[in-house]
């Protein structure tokens, strides 16, 4: 069995679903101009305020130079993005 900071997550909850869906119709939750995301896979990243209001989600890692875009809210929390 992997130690709880190694373990996979599979799915976020219902709950941080829903709060996301929010966070990114609303433009809700920007710190310093950004909204902080995480994926499931342990990655983490933002979405600047500029590409919200805007509704192009892009999302850019924060520790590569990785950019993520999705065609839609449903696209980007299927590959296993939440607010964070």
């Amino acid at each position: 069995m992997l130690p709880k900071e190694n373990a996979v997550i599979e799915k976020w909850s219902e709950k941080l679903i829903q709060e996301t869906r929010c966070a990114i119709d609303s433009c809700f939750a920007v710190h310093q101009g950004v909204l902080h995301m995480k994926n499931t896979n342990r990655t983490f990243g933002f979405i600047r305020f500029e590409n919200l209001v805007t509704k192009n989600l892009m999302i850019e890692e924060k520790t590569s130079d990785a950019v993520h875009s999705y065609p839609t809210v449903d696209a980007l929390i299927e590959a296993g993005w939440a607010i964070d």
